[in-house]
């Protein structure tokens, strides 16, 4: 028996979908024999999705042996209604959130009921499995299986030496007693960060407490200044089915209205080892997630990143934050929205760094016990009709991982 993947979100691109998608593909050989077709970057997108039909075909028929297809969001299932004409292999989908909650009509009303006659949904947290309940999705499809976390960040976590900080404090101009709140995070509504530095950091008044934010922040493109004089619905609807940035404007509106001694930095999109880097040198990793309508966070990866870095994570206790975070062992979980009790809560976790690092490093301990890219891929197995699992233990098959050309 064998599985077939098929995945659009996959690196080189980053982020969070993409790191699942990978470190399910290219760990599931461990216990079956694995296919796989992915988009890579190469060529168009759509190039990808209009050759996908005739892939999958050839690949069932020079494969008898898959008995599973797995894909890897809401949105690939949408773009593949003919799949189960094709074939009678029963077809899983793993929803991440936005993939399930997304509001545009059409895709509610017509898209959604015909996802939910696929064979099974796995969901990242318990949120996104409510989410598809809400719509009508049979129970006894719905899984939950939380993501995982890289342990080879706190594994390989190296000395960060005098004169590592030294050069970043002087690099972004940091007074050497101040306190550092950092978030990474695409500049989108439910992010927060705007909501965040004009509600909470605009509380603040204090050169000893810097704001870093790690994320694109680039000028609006001409396709973002168009689609935001758009009416609300319509621009909302765009900026969420093109992943276009929505919080860009207001998080420069925000900065500039704050008194000249309230330090927001904004470094931009950064090599992975600069963003560790200043991970290290933060106090407080910050997760101010707001509420919007339509868009939601379907885990939080970045929680778990963050946490497995030593840093304690202060973050909205909202949509599926809830499962990436446990209350008080990897982080602090606390309204959405409520600027007083963050600006509070932040207070009180500063006022002893000692005690803050030593927080961190116990949620350090907790993810790496509880979260893990093995045990997910570990569940996927046991949940994803594979009828060999039940005849070989999993330590008994072969690894076998193919990659299917494009």
């Amino acid at each position: 028996m064998a599985i077939l993947f098929i995945s659009h979100k996959y690196p080189p691109a980053i982020g969070g979908m993409e790191k699942q998608s990978y470190e399910l593909i290219s760990r599931f050989g461990k216990y079956s024999t694995t296919y796989f077709i992915v988009y890579t970057g190469k060529g168009s997108k759509f190039l990808f999705f209009l050759q996908l039909r005739s892939k999958v075909k050839q690949a069932l028929k020079d494969h008898p042996e898959i008995s599973c297809i797995h894909l890897n969001d809401g949105l690939m299932a949408a773009f593949t209604p003919w799949l189960k004409k094709l074939t009678s292999i029963p077809v899983f989908v793993t929803f991440h959130g936005l993939d399930i909650t997304y509001p545009l009509s059409f895709y509610q009303k017509v898209v959604i009921p015909r996802i939910a006659k696929l064979d099974g949904f796995i969901c990242v947290s318990t949120f996104t499995r409510d989410e598809a309940l809400n719509r009508g999705f049979p129970p006894e499809k719905l899984h939950i299986i939380s993501n995982g976390v890289d342990h080879n960040l706190y594994e390989n976590d190296v000395i960060f030496t005098q004169s590592s900080v030294e050069s970043l404090r002087n690099k972004y101009n940091i007074d050497q007693e101040a306190i550092i709140l950092i978030s990474i995070g695409r500049p989108v509504q439910r992010k927060g960060f705007s909501w965040f530095i004009s509600k909470v950091m605009s509380k603040f008044n204090s050169e000893k407490i810097v704001f870093i934010r790690i994320g694109d922040h680039s000028p609006p493109g001409l396709i973002d200044r168009i689609v935001y004089f758009l009416p609300v619905r319509l621009r909302k609807d765009l900026q969420l089915m093109f992943g276009l940035s929505s919080d860009t404007i207001n998080i420069n509106k925000a900065i500039k209205r704050l008194r000249p001694n309230t330090k927001v930095i904004q470094v931009g999109k950064v090599r992975m080892e600069e963003a560790n880097d200043l991970l290290k040198l933060a106090d407080l990793y910050i997760m101010p997630n707001i509420h919007v309508n339509g868009d939601c966070e379907g885990f939080g990866l970045v929680a778990l990143e963050a946490s497995i870095m030593r840093k304690f994570v202060l973050a909205s206790d909202l949509e599926g934050i809830k499962d990436a975070l446990v209350q008080g062992k990897n982080g602090l979980k606390i309204p959405a929205g409520d600027a007083d009790i963050w600006h509070t809560s932040i207070k009180r976790l500063i006022k002893n760094k000692f005690i803050l690092r030593e927080m961190g490093e116990n949620g350090a301990l907790y993810t790496k016990d509880h979260f893990s890219w093995d045990d997910m891929v570990k569940e996927y197995f046991q949940v994803l009709p594979l009828a060999s699992k039940t005849k070989k233990n999993a330590g008994e098959l072969l690894p076998t991982l193919k990659a299917l050309p494009l």
